[in-house]
């Protein structure tokens, strides 16, 4: 049984690999990709690249998240199971996490000076868990949210 599982993990990665690296290759971006299973089961793709970074990226990251679902939902039709797959390229997500998490602490600092709400950016719903984790470790602020969809803007106010 546990072979079979490693020959299908092993038909996943390959896979994976393949359609990532026509992927880049029919964008003409020039680039590696590694996958690596995840302690969850997770694949993760990693792509560096030397030129199209930002290309691939896009604004917020909104290019990646649209080429990560796209290899989800091949990877789903092809193996006719969900495959939980991540994909960062150039170490962008734990950036974006780290500038976030940056970004609310520094917000919440000005709010508890000027006792005035501030709001940040337009955030996913993990960026949001991560802004509330954050949040709740410091006293004398508070955050809610406003809007519909993919995402959120979020308001960081004093505590009533």
């Amino acid at each position: 049984m546990k072979e079979t599982k490693d020959l299908q993990n092993d038909e996943v990665r390959v896979f994976l690999k393949d359609y990532v690296v026509d992927l880049l290759r029919l964008m003409d971006i020039p680039g590696k990709v590694d996958i690596q299973k995840g302690s969850g089961g997770e694949y993760n793709i990693d792509i560096s690249v030397k030129r199209g970074r930002g290309l691939l990226i896009g604004k917020n990251g909104e290019v990646l998240r649209s080429i990560q679902f796209l290899i989800r939902t091949v990877a789903k039709k092809t193996f006719q199971r969900r495959i939980t797959i991540v994909v960062d390229i150039a170490n962008y997500r734990k950036k974006r996490e780290n500038f976030v998490q940056k970004k609310a602490e520094a917000i919440a600092i000005l709010v508890k000076q000027t006792e005035r709400e501030m709001a940040m950016d337009l955030l996913t719903r993990k960026e949001i868990r991560l802004v509330r984790r954050v949040i709740e470790k410091i006293d004398g602020v508070r955050m809610y949210t406003l809007g519909k969809g993919i995402k959120k803007n979020v308001i960081i106010a004093p505590e009533k």
